[in-house]
């Protein structure tokens, strides 16, 4: 469910429930979840959204651990620039391996069909927490795009 304020203000909050099959292939149990979100955009080339989102999740011997996740993004765009703040968490009360929690920040130039930009991830995690991939670790990013 969605509602639109005519001064930019998008709200939003909804519900989902699934099956889920892990593990071995065998083992099941109900997932659900439910979300908050909140944008603002302006002419002046602003944004500000926001997601909660909390609910239980299953995984490989552990069925139904609360979570609760978090993303915040602010971003401002100027002639053919963009600049933009992220945050993002993530933690389930069972499921260690899964916790995220960082700042990114990105700078973007646009030039005709080429898009530079660079980013970097502040990991707020300590070492050897989130176990799945590098998720305690800083990362740097610099790439191009050219859109055909």
């Amino acid at each position: 469910m969605a509602y639109s304020i005519p001064m930019g203000l998008d709200l939003g909050i909804g519900y989902a429930a699934s099956d889920e099959t892990y593990g071995n292939g065998s083992d099941t149990d109900t997932s659900d979840a439910f979300f908050a979100a909140a944008k603002y955009t302006n002419d002046i080339g602003l944004w500000l959204a926001a997601l909660y989102q909390g609910g239980s999740i299953s995984s490989l011997g552990i069925k139904g651990s609360d979570y609760s996740s978090a993303d915040v993004y602010l971003g401002y765009s100027f002639d053919d620039n963009n600049v933009n703040l992220t945050y993002s968490y993530f933690s389930a009360d069972d499921i260690a391996d899964l916790d995220i929690n960082f700042i990114g920040v990105e700078y973007a130039r646009y030039i005709g069909g080429v898009t530079l930009f660079g980013s970097y991830k502040f990991n707020l995690l300590d070492e050897g927490e989130g176990g799945v991939g590098d998720n305690d670790e800083d990362e740097l990013m610099l790439g191009m795009r050219y859109a055909f």
